[in-house]
């Protein structure tokens, strides 16, 4: 069997979460309205340059970080919380085993009050976006998140 395109597995993965859906208490519409609220109002950039993994269940999210470098993350849409995006990541647990960890999902809320892009700023385990794209290339830093005070209003 050869590789499939992106094009095939975005319908696989989207077959796949319908059928998750089963078994939550909202229905697939529900979901999907909600994370497509959540990008439109949050997300939109960060979707646009594909730097959401976006539609993956968490085993899928955990085989694709399992062979990376400590440190990888991806973001993926929560198919546990409506209108939420996790970040998913691989580093080394107490024992040195190398460990898939999740976080709560972000909804629309969290990221009103703080954005995607500073969280992850905030998060020093985070290092590489996958599959090894520096966090920092994926994610630069503004003027302002770097400590440095906008003294432009001095000016005037």
């Amino acid at each position: 069997m050869g590789k499939l395109d992106i094009e095939t597995m975005m319908r696989v993965t989207f077959v796949v979460q319908v059928e998750n859906m089963r078994e939550k208490n909202f229905t697939f519409w529900e979901w999907f309205y909600a994370i497509v609220k959540l990008t439109k109002d949050h997300l939109h950039r960060f979707y646009k340059e594909n730097l959401i993994a976006g539609f993956i269940a968490k085993d899928q999210a955990q085989q694709m970080l399992s062979p990376k470098r400590g440190g990888t993350f991806l973001l993926r849409f929560s198919d546990n919380l409506l209108g939420g995006i996790t970040i998913a990541w691989i580093s080394q647990d107490e024992s040195g085993k190398m460990t898939v960890w999740n976080l709560k999902p972000y909804d629309h809320k969290a990221l009103s009050i703080r954005s995607l892009e500073k969280r992850i700023h905030d998060l020093k385990m985070l290092i590489y976006l996958y599959p090894d794209t520096v966090k920092n290339d994926a994610f630069p830093k503004t003027f302002e998140e770097e400590g440095n005070i906008n003294l432009w209003f001095l000016l005037f």
